[in-house]
């Protein structure tokens, strides 16, 4: 399963969309190049091709990995640039 993040490069915010609906307390993990998990973002319920609003403002500038975590489940990381 994968989603879209959108802008990339981005500095203040990012918007998730997913090609399908996801049920359930999920979070959304951003993990540097030096693989530490740097933020964490709780998510509710998001159905096919809503978009999700999250704030990276305090995130440094660097590249990082994001990912969707619901339960067991892992989505294909995406590459992501906060400038």
């Amino acid at each position: 399963k994968s989603f879209i993040i959108s802008p990339n490069p981005a500095n203040t915010f990012v918007d998730i969309s997913l090609d399908y609906s996801l049920k359930g307390e999920s979070e959304v993990v951003f993990i540097s190049e030096a693989g530490y998990i740097y933020h964490k973002q709780n998510i509710q319920g998001i159905s096919k091709n809503e978009k999700y609003n999250i704030d990276i403002s305090k995130i440094p500038q660097g590249k990082y990995l994001v990912t969707i975590v619901n339960g067991k489940t892992y989505t294909t990381p995406q590459k992501l640039i906060v400038k």
